[in-house]
C-alpha cells in the first residue's frame, strides 16, 4: 500500500515499496488547488475542505480532512503516523453519529458533520474489520486538539 504525504514546497514523498521522490511544479500545484477550492467541473457543485487534529486513546493522533460538497460531508481523509485512510461517507448516516467507509475502515464521528462542527467531535472512533470479519478499533475516544 502506498500512501502520498506533501508539505508547501510542493514536494511529494511516496512511501511503499521504495522511496520516490517527485517534483510537482509550482504552477501545477497552484492550478489542482485552485481546482480542490473551487468546485467540480460542472461549477455547480462547490467543495471545500476542512481539517482537524484528533488526541485519541492512548495519545494517539489522527489528522482529519473532510470535504464538503454543497454544506454535506462526502469523503474523509484519516491519517496517522503510518498510514491514510480515504473514506466516503455512509447512506446508513443518522444525526447521532456520522460514519464514513471504504469497506474495510470505519470513521465514526459522533453527531452530524457539518462545517461549523468540524473541531467539535467528541468520542469519535476509527474502526478496521480484521481477517476474522470482526470490526476492532485502531483509534477510540478520539477528540479534537
Amino acid at each position: 500500500m502506498q500512501t502520498a504525504l506533501f508539505d508547501y514546497n510542493h514536494t511529494i514523498f511516496i512511501k511503499g515499496d521504495g522511496m520516490r521522490l517527485i517534483l510537482i511544479p509550482a504552477a501545477l500545484v497552484s492550478i489542482v488547488l485552485a481546482g480542490c477550492t473551487t468546485g467540480s467541473a460542472d461549477g455547480n457543485n462547490l467543495s471545500r475542505t476542512q481539517q482537524a487534529v484528533y488526541i485519541c486513546k492512548g495519545k494517539r493522533q489522527l489528522g482529519v480532512a473532510y470535504e464538503f460538497v454543497n454544506d454535506r460531508a462526502t469523503k474523509v481523509i484519516v491519517s496517522d503516523k503510518r498510514r491514510t485512510y480515504e473514506l466516503t461517507r455512509a447512506d446508513q448516516t443518522d444525526g447521532d453519529a456520522t460514519a464514513f467507509t471504504n469497506g474495510t475502515v470505519t470513521w465514526i464521528a459522533s453527531g452530524e458533520v457539518t462545517q461549523q462542527s468540524v473541531k467539535t467531535h467528541q468520542g469519535s472512533r476509527l474502526l478496521k474489520v480484521g481477517r476474522n470479519g470482526r470490526a476492532a478499533a485502531v483509534a477510540s475516544d478520539c477528540n479534537p486538539g
